[in-house]
């Protein structure tokens, strides 16, 4: 199969001119040397202490987990502020990556990561709900209900939102002492980046955002169009590619004899039954990235096939450690999920492998969730006088390109 473009987070480069910076620490946030990662040069971590609720400053409060990866040469450039994708991934185990593939990036300036509220070490909203399980339905009501009231018990989750976040990491961008900042953002980080941006734009000096979710979108709702198209795609690629036809001669029968199987009472598998929006859902993960696409043809083959056992293991995957899906919940249920109307839930993914299970599922849990949706105002795009590198692709499953939502 052809080399397929996917983005990779080290693929970016902020085109402005340089401007020099002293990245020291100040007020109150303490950085002490650490070493998160094993035989890694010492890094800097903190916690800056900032109030859960905005509006009480002397309720409970969240220790936000600050970790700065330092520069390899003299500081020539303002700190680099990274926002990860999810909502609901913990930043800071990315120290790894600016330690070694993405290194190029902090030879002349810091690397600031912090775990947003609601993830890793920073309160944490974890909750044992089925995500990527196709033996499970997605997010069962009564369980979000019991992680709801169990998250409850040390955490207003209406104050882990993305507004709130923003305030954190102006709270640590100050305590350091941080004039001026560069951002990057992957996915939901792009999302991210943009409203801290809006909230404080003579703050940021460039951006660079990979895979942009735009403030007009609505997660999850083009989820099923963009996995179809991006499925579609790979199948035409590796009808093209001559070792890829030959080792799966008759992938598009292969790939309807899976549907056909999934369109049947019990789908089975080895003995094994799974749920079919569930299992399409596991699917669509497998959509994610070059890697993974890059097996899609074998899991199609294996799965429509006699012996699809092993290919269902492989396709089961445990959610990461680092991922709070209390925190997702929290931002995108009021924020995206929610406005969502019942005519556009009914037919969205129409025509779709997933149809409408993923927006459906995540509706029911919103609701089971209750959190109350956001204002819709924030939705509107703004112009921002800042620098801005966007990367895009073709094969991105979740961000394409699209002309629907281009933001300025």
């Amino acid at each position: 199969m052809r080399t397929l473009f996917a983005v990779s987070r080290w693929v970016f480069a902020l085109c402005v001119t340089a401007l020099p910076f002293s990245a020291d620490a100040q007020g109150a946030l303490a950085l002490e040397p650490c070493s998160p990662v094993k035989n890694a040069i010492a890094l800097r971590c903190g916690k800056l202490h900032v109030p859960e609720n905005g509006s009480k400053p002397s309720g409970r409060t969240i220790a936000l987990n600050v970790v700065i990866v330092p520069a390899a040469g003299p500081v020539t450039l303002p700190p680099l502020y990274d926002f990860p994708g999810g909502p609901g991934i913990a930043e800071t185990v990315s120290a790894d990556f600016w330690l070694t593939d993405g290194a190029m990036h902090r030879a002349h300036r810091d690397i600031v990561l912090i775990d947003q509220r609601g993830t890793g070490g920073s309160q944490p909203l974890h909750c044992a709900l089925p995500f990527s399980d196709p033996f499970h339905e997605m997010f069962p009501p009564e369980a979000v209900r019991h992680c709801r009231a169990e998250l409850s018990k040390h955490a207003d989750v209406a104050q882990y939102s993305t507004d709130a976040s923003v305030r954190d990491v102006e709270a640590v961008r100050a305590a350091l002492g941080h004039e001026r900042i560069d951002i990057s953002g992957l996915s939901y980080g792009t999302r991210f980046a943009q409203a801290y941006a809006l909230a404080h734009p003579d703050r940021v000096r460039a951006m660079a955002l990979i895979g942009t979710v735009p403030p007009d979108m609505r997660l999850p709702e083009e989820f099923a169009a963009d996995a179809q198209r991006v499925l579609d795609r790979l199948l035409d690629e590796c009808t093209a590619d001559t070792a890829c036809a030959k080792a799966f001669p008759h992938l598009r029968e292969d790939w309807e004899k899976l549907r056909a199987r999934m369109r049947s009472r019990k789908p089975d598998f080895d003995g094994r039954a799974v749920v079919p929006g569930a299992f399409w859902e596991a699917f669509r993960g497998k959509l994610g990235n070059t890697e993974s696409q890059r097996q899609v043809p074998w899991f199609i083959h294996a799965l429509a096939g006699d012996n699809a056992g092993a290919a269902l293991g492989l396709l089961h995957s445990e959610d990461p450690p680092i991922f709070s899906s209390g925190l997702l919940l929290s931002i995108e249920c009021p924020e995206d999920t929610l406005h969502l109307s019942t005519a556009e839930r009914a037919v969205n993914g129409n025509g779709t492998f997933l149809g409408n299970y993923r927006v459906q599922r995540q509706y029911d849990a919103c609701k089971a969730f209750d959190v109350a949706p956001r204002d819709p105002a924030y939705r509107k795009t703004k112009t921002l006088p800042i620098p801005t590198l966007f990367v895009v692709g073709e094969l991105d499953n979740v961000t394409p390109r699209s002309e629907e939502h281009t933001s300025e």
